[in-house]
C-alpha cells in the first residue's frame, strides 16, 4: 500500500513536467504533489481552468481592439459638425454584416435625404427623435424616437430632426446589415420591410427595448459597439436557413457594383430567373435587378464623394450605366433630383443630399 501511495504521485509529478515550460511552475507543481495535497491539486486545476478562461477571454479582447474604430470628422458650413464612427465586424459575422457605426454631432440644415444603399440599417436613437417625411403614410410623416430598421431602399427618406438641432446633438448607433444577414437577423421576408421604416416595437418589443435602455446607460463606446454585437450574435444563431446562392449572388452583384446581367447569374447559380426572383424577394427584399440597380447608384453617390467627376457621360461609364440618360434617369428615380443638384448637396460623408 505505501509504494502504490508513493508511485502515484510520482506519476502525476512526471506529468506536470512534461506539460509545463516554464521552470517556476514546474518547481511549484513539483513541491505542491511531493506534499501529498490531492485537493491542492484539485485546487491547482481548477486555478489553471480559470487562468485559462481569463487567457481565452484575453485572447478575444486582443482580437477585438486589433479591429480599431475608424472616426471621420466633418465640419462643413451650412450642413453641421460631426463626427462618424465606423468598427468593421468580425470574420464570422463578415458574411452578415457590412459595418457597426455610430454617428453623433449638429446639423444646420432642415432636411436630409438619406439616399438608397444595399444594406439594411438597424439603428437605435441615443438623442432626441426624427421625424420621417413620408407622403405614402397617413398624415404624411412619422416620428422614430427609439430603435427602427430601414430595408432596402428604391427611393430616398426624408429625415427631419424634432428639435434644434443647431443647440441639441443628434446621436444614432447601429448595424449595417448585408441583405442575407438581415434575413437571419429578423427571420422574416424581406419584402416586408423593403422600401419601409418600421419601429422595432412592432417586431420583438422586449429584446430591443432591453439592448436600447442598456446602449443608453453605457458610457464606452466600444462597449456600446460590444452590446451590438452580442445582439446580432443572439440572433444569428437561431435557426434560420440562408439559400447559399443569396449569398454567393449578392456578393457577385456588389462586387460589380450592379454590372451585371442577371440571366449571367442564373446561368451560373443553374436556376431559373423565377426561381432567383422568387428567393431574392424573400431573403433580400428586392428583385434582384433592382438590387443592382440600388448597388450601382450607390457606386454613383461614392463617385461623386471622392472627387469631382469629370463630363457626365463619363460618369456613366465609369458607373456602367448604359449612357447619359440613363444615369439621369436612376438617379430621379433614387435621390429625387437630377445628378447635378445631387452633386450641389451632397453631405461630404455620402449618406444624404441636404436641404437648407
Amino acid at each position: 500500500m505505501c509504494c502504490l501511495r508513493q508511485a502515484a504521485p510520482l506519476f502525476i509529478v512526471h506529468f506536470i513536467v512534461q506539460s509545463q515550460t516554464g521552470g517556476a511552475e514546474r518547481a511549484f507543481d513539483v513541491t505542491m504533489i511531493a506534499g501529498g495535497g490531492v485537493r491542492r491539486l484539485r485546487r491547482e486545476r481548477l486555478r489553471r481552468s480559470a487562468a485559462h478562461a481569463i487567457a481565452v477571454e484575453a485572447s478575444r479582447e486582443r482580437q477585438y481592439s486589433m479591429r480599431q474604430i475608424k472616426k471621420l470628422h466633418f465640419d462643413s458650413p451650412g450642413i453641421g459638425c460631426w463626427w462618424m464612427y465606423f468598427l468593421p465586424p468580425p470574420p464570422e459575422l463578415a458574411p452578415f454584416v457590412e459595418v457597426f457605426w455610430e454617428v453623433h454631432g449638429f446639423a444646420t440644415f432642415a432636411r436630409d435625404r438619406i439616399l438608397p444603399k444595399t444594406t439594411v440599417e438597424l439603428i437605435f436613437n441615443l438623442g432626441p427623435p426624427h421625424r420621417l417625411i413620408d407622403p405614402m403614410r397617413p398624415g404624411g410623416e412619422v416620428v422614430n424616437r427609439d430603435a427602427w430598421v430601414s430595408g432596402l431602399q428604391q427611393r430616398p427618406l426624408i429625415v427631419q430632426p424634432c428639435f434644434d438641432a443647431k443647440q441639441v446633438q443628434s446621436h444614432i448607433i447601429g448595424v449595417g446589415l448585408r441583405p442575407a444577414g438581415a434575413y437571419a437577423f429578423f427571420g422574416m421576408p424581406m419584402s416586408e420591410i423593403a422600401n419601409d421604416v418600421i419601429d422595432l416595437d412592432a417586431l420583438a418589443a422586449s429584446r430591443f427595448s432591453i439592448v436600447h435602455a442598456r446602449l443608453l446607460e453605457t458610457a464606452s463606446r466600444p462597449d456600446r459597439f460590444g452590446l451590438l454585437e452580442a445582439l446580432v450574435r443572439e440572433r444569428m444563431a437561431a435557426e434560420v436557413r440562408v439559400r447559399p446562392f443569396i449569398h454567393w449572388a449578392t456578393a457577385q452583384i456588389e462586387r460589380a457594383h450592379g454590372a451585371v446581367r442577371i440571366v449571367d447569374l442564373c446561368r451560373e447559380l443553374g436556376v431559373s430567373r423565377k426561381h432567383l426572383h422568387k428567393w431574392f424577394r424573400q431573403q433580400v427584399g428586392l428583385p434582384p435587378k433592382q438590387y443592382a440597380n440600388v448597388a450601382r447608384f450607390q457606386r454613383l453617390v461614392a463617385c461623386l464623394v471622392e472627387s469631382t467627376p469629370p463630363a457626365w457621360s463619363e460618369v456613366a461609364q465609369r458607373c456602367g450605366f448604359s449612357d447619359q440618360s440613363h444615369l439621369v434617369h436612376d438617379c430621379r428615380a433614387f435621390a429625387g433630383m437630377t445628378p447635378t443638384a445631387l452633386r450641389a448637396s451632397l453631405s461630404p460623408d455620402g449618406i444624404g443630399a441636404v436641404e437648407s
